[in-house]
């Protein structure tokens, strides 16, 4: 079976991805006991004190692997898909980012897997276009990278509401910006 979901035909007939998943999951089958079974496969988490189950990390990187392994990227080559992180990869810094247990530039499957999510929701963009974007990010800290993200979380983060923030796109977006005073757009700092 091949499922395909666009937003824009969800939100002409005023439903949200959620409620339709939802409706999706029920004509095929979901019930208690389907529930069950993905606690026991420990990809969700005990019902908090409202009763809802929530998805934990192991059942949140299952579905993205799937959602990964079903993307169809005939358009952007997987090739172009690994170039493009690993030329990503090399602009970042080396080590870990200071206060955490995050390495700048992450890991490979990791970076690819984030952009091939990214192609998928957002559209195509020439290595050369997120390459610039990228360098435009990581050049309006000026050297201070106290508050740059790492490099997976450049391409795509969750929020703990459960959004999405996406500053890969938001720097390509933006590419040709200048600020009021006629620069490039820059982060600047308060001290």
């Amino acid at each position: 079976m091949e499922i395909n979901i666009k937003t824009s035909v969800l939100e002409k007939n005023k439903i949200t991805l959620a409620q339709f998943s939802y409706l999706l999951a029920l004509q095929n089958g979901f019930n208690t006991t389907t529930l069950q079974e993905l606690h026991t496969k420990k990809l969700l988490l005990d019902r908090g004190l409202d009763g809802t189950y929530y998805l934990n990390r192991v059942g949140n990187d299952f579905v993205n692997k799937v959602l990964v392994a079903c993307i169809d990227t005939s358009k952007q080559s997987k090739k172009d898909i690994e170039e493009i992180a690993r030329a990503l990869q090399k602009m970042y810094p080396t080590g870990r980012k200071a206060g955490t247990n995050n390495y700048w530039r992450g890991n490979f499957p990791e970076i690819r897997d984030r952009l091939t999510v990214f192609f998928k929701k957002h559209g195509e963009y020439s290595k050369e276009v997120i390459l610039k974007a990228t360098q435009k990010y990581i050049d309006s800290f000026q050297g201070e990278t106290g508050y740059m993200k790492t490099l997976k979380y450049f391409i795509s983060k969750r929020r703990d509401d459960g959004a999405f923030e996406y500053d890969l796109l938001t720097f390509i977006e933006n590419i040709d910006s200048a600020d009021e005073d006629g620069g490039v757009l820059d982060t600047t700092r308060l001290i």
